[in-house]
């Protein structure tokens, strides 16, 4: 049996994490909402790997220190809507990571980079836009501080949480 995929997150600061998932569990259709929010890095990486995924990312965060990442707008996404988040760092990382993962990347993980808070999904159109129209009346960026790297395994739907890598570089 091959093992399931892992994904890559960011981990965030604690208050910055519960101020996004406080957002996710208002406006994400609950039947839907089974993984917390997140920054996607890699979506599919190969669970028969994870030993060399783990060794790769625990490389990369012994030499990075925490870092600021600004979660500047919110945007439409159809059937929902995400943050957009900024950070130089975290596409520097990234992109290091893209080059020690290129083996493994599937079409989706070769896209360019635009990492993102999806804090609604797949609901209904009109239920989108009313949330959207909602939010917008009292968003305003939000700053905060990544921590870590976090390895997910994919269990067909929900993610179980593997390992967590925190950037030790001080």
């Amino acid at each position: 049996m091959t093992p399931n995929p892992l994904l890559v997150t960011l981990g965030l600061d604690p208050s910055t994490f519960g101020r996004l998932e406080a957002l996710r569990d208002r406006y994400f259709p609950p039947e839907r909402n089974i993984v917390p929010a997140h920054i996607s890095l890699f979506h599919h990486l190969p669970g028969e790997d994870e030993d060399r995924v783990g060794e790769i990312l625990a490389a990369v965060t012994s030499a990075q220190s925490d870092f600021p990442v600004r979660f500047t707008a919110l945007k439409k996404t159809g059937r929902g809507m995400a943050i957009s988040v900024e950070s130089s760092r975290l596409a520097a990382i990234h992109a290091r990571l893209a080059r020690e993962f290129a083996p493994w990347l599937t079409p989706q993980d070769r896209q360019p980079y635009r990492p993102h808070v999806t804090i609604m999904n797949k609901a209904d159109p009109r239920e989108a836009a009313l949330a959207f129209r909602e939010l917008g009346l009292s968003w305003s960026p939000i700053e905060g501080e990544a921590e870590s790297l976090l390895l997910w395994e994919y269990e067909g739907g929900p993610w179980r949480r593997l390992a967590r890598y925190p950037f030790t570089l001080s």
